[in-house]
């Protein structure tokens, strides 16, 4: 089996260093560097990003919004604008209705302007330490090709075949791989915020309330002035989902929203107090 990667103090030393330090000021040309050092202290691999031309370029993939990268990240934006649309009530009489500061669209379009700014604040603070990360085990790549190449070259020779159809010596096997690839995986988990566990299916609950406030609307079933239960939509959705009130009665706390916020977001009392979804 092979060794595990352990992180040498030295690694660790410069790795710490570069997190510490972060980007170097800004040089002449508008770039911002850091660096990795040698066992002797002397810089062995510098990088340099010019986070001002990184964030001019980020609007090309907002205009592109219709095909993200990720699909549910176009589904999370829209969710998360519909929620800042839906935060606000307000007291008219006895009754408490959900006035939006601005639409589900303006919001999404007001929160897709600040991506730039906010993406280049993220490269700015954590760029150096992730690429010093993915930059050890780019390293550990290259010097273990090169053990395969010399190990490998010098087989074929002996055996007469500098070209063999099969690789004459296995070193290193799919489990050695992993012992790379995993630390990287815990730290990206980490940073996009992964969490053990199964999630909150927020989409999918939303998706659920709007089906059943549109089966409400069609059977004549919402009644005007008065706010759909738990009960309402619970008995709207199929039994195959086998949902129980309880269940439904939760949703709108996996987001810290109340069950006013919750209908407004998924439909209702947007035009008066029919659904419009």
């Amino acid at each position: 089996m092979p060794r595990q990667k352990q992180t040498s103090k030295r690694d660790r030393d410069s790795i710490s260093a570069v997190c510490e330090a972060g980007f170097a000021p800004i040089d002449s040309e508008g770039f911002r560097s850091f660096s990795l050092h040698g066992v002797d202290g002397a810089e062995v691999i510098r990088v340099s990003v010019h986070i001002e031309r990184f964030r001019e370029g980020l609007p090309s993939i907002i205009e592109d919004f219709e095909h993200p990268f990720v699909p549910a990240e176009g589904d999370a934006l829209r969710t998360a604008a519909e929620i800042s649309s839906a935060r606000k009530l307000r007291t008219i009489g006895s009754r408490k209705i959900v006035v939006p500061e601005m639409d589900a669209k303006t919001a999404l379009k007001a929160l897709l302007a600040r991506l730039p700014d906010v993406a280049a604040e993220e490269v700015e603070k954590h760029f150096p330490f992730l690429a010093s990360e993915f930059l050890e085990v780019a390293s550990d790549v290259c010097a273990k090709r090169a053990v395969n190449r010399l190990v490998h070259s010098q087989v074929a020779q002996m055996v007469g075949n500098p070209r063999p159809r099969k690789l004459p010596l296995t070193i290193y096997d799919e489990s050695f791989v992993d012992s790379l690839v995993e630390p990287l995986k815990d730290l990206i988990k980490g940073y996009l915020m992964i969490q053990p566990g199964r999630n909150p299916e927020t989409l999918q609950h939303i998706q659920k309330t709007r089906r059943a406030l549109r089966r409400l609307d069609e059977e004549g079933l919402l009644i005007q002035g008065k706010a759909p239960n738990p009960e309402d939509i619970a008995s709207q959705l199929n039994e195959s989902e086998t949902i129980d009130v309880g269940t439904v009665r939760r949703w709108p706390g996996n987001i810290d929203m109340t069950w006013d916020e919750w209908l407004y977001f998924c439909g209702w009392n947007r035009q008066g107090d029919t659904n419009t979804n």
